[in-house]
């Protein structure tokens, strides 16, 4: 029996998880049911989301009562008992890195579990819209570039927190989807944590993993992820929200003024230095990109108050239409 991709229509074999074609999930047929208990303790109560390598779900963490975010991921089959091993302590060590993460801008990881070959982080729960559904809004036009520097500013502070840990956490799958705007306080905060990995330079492990391949630098095909990857990745991020326009092949970024003029040329600057092929013509951290955009800030003419409250009117308008 074949099965058929719902992405692609590609003919696969009955025993494969992923379509060899485009890498989207055949296991629709196996997702999470709500009212299925997992690890005794967490219910699920809806799919959020789903893709090739596995899904969020809304769940209830029956002990506390609160409502939870269940990541999913699929590990991939292995014949060998040694790679199937090594592939549960290596999640197990990321994940327990990852619960130990304390920042404004980052979602706390609850608990981590195996179940067969899927893997999950119990993360808190975040109400709001991912950025993705916010330039939806904006109709093609790009957001205005005060929220995107707003914005951007957040998540660099919480790159240079994660770079900072010993060994460095690197994110490596940043784009609008994967940062979430809070309804309670406007804060953005990144979410999705399943491909993040720590760097260790004693290591000889080459992780693969490329994320979403239009947002990722040469050097994740290549297995080689730093610092610098996280720049890049925020740099197409800003280049897609400011513009509107999102990337669909890797490497192919046209300068942002020719996409908007409205931006101004410092920051199409900044963008079009971090989106730069090699990664040393990149930002060196999150903080010498930080105080670039800040250093603009000091310089620039200041938002007037009526205009900053009515542009997060119209947001929270937007949040709650239809």
């Amino acid at each position: 029996m074949s099965l058929y991709c719902d992405n692609c229509n590609h003919e696969n074999n009955d025993n494969e998880t992923l379509c060899h074609k485009c890498g989207y999930s055949l296991l629709t047929e196996k997702k999470l049911k709500p009212g299925l208990i997992l690890h005794e303790n967490y219910e699920i109560k809806r799919l959020i989301k789903s893709g090739g390598m596995g899904a969020v779900y809304e769940g209830l963490d029956k002990k506390s009562g609160t409502l939870c975010a269940v990541k999913e991921m699929l590990g991939q089959s292995c014949e060998s008992v040694n790679n199937n091993q090594y592939m549960i302590d290596s999640f197990k060590r990321e994940a327990r890195i990852l619960r130990s993460l304390n920042h404004s801008n980052i979602p706390v990881v609850r608990d981590y579990f195996i179940d067969g070959n899927r893997y999950y982080l119990v993360m808190d729960y975040i109400e709001g819209k991912d950025l993705d559904a916010v330039l939806q809004g904006y109709e093609g036009r790009g957001v205005p570039e005060e929220l995107v520097i707003k914005w951007a500013k957040e998540i660099l502070n919480a790159l240079e927190y994660l770079h900072s840990q010993d060994p460095p956490v690197i994110y490596r799958d940043m784009k609008p989807e994967n940062i979430m705007l809070q309804f309670s306080d406007e804060k953005v905060m990144l979410i999705d944590f399943g491909l993040a990995r720590t760097i260790n330079p004693l290591s000889q492990d080459t992780m693969t993993s490329v994320g979403t391949p239009a947002y990722a630098p040469k050097e994740l095909f290549q297995g080689q992820p730093q610092i610098r990857t996280d720049i890049y990745s925020l740099g197409a991020t800003m280049h897609c929200l400011l513009t509107g326009v999102i990337p669909l092949i890797p490497f192919d970024f046209s300068p942002v003024r020719e996409l908007n003029s409205n931006v101004s040329e410092h920051i199409e600057a900044i963008v079009m230095k971090a989106l730069s092929m090699e990664p040393r013509d990149r930002y060196g951290s999150a903080k010498e990109m930080r105080e670039a955009i800040e250093n603009l800030s000091n310089q620039s003419p200041q938002m007037k108050g009526n205009d900053r409250k009515s542009w997060y009117r119209n947001l929270i308008s937007f949040f709650f239409r239809g």
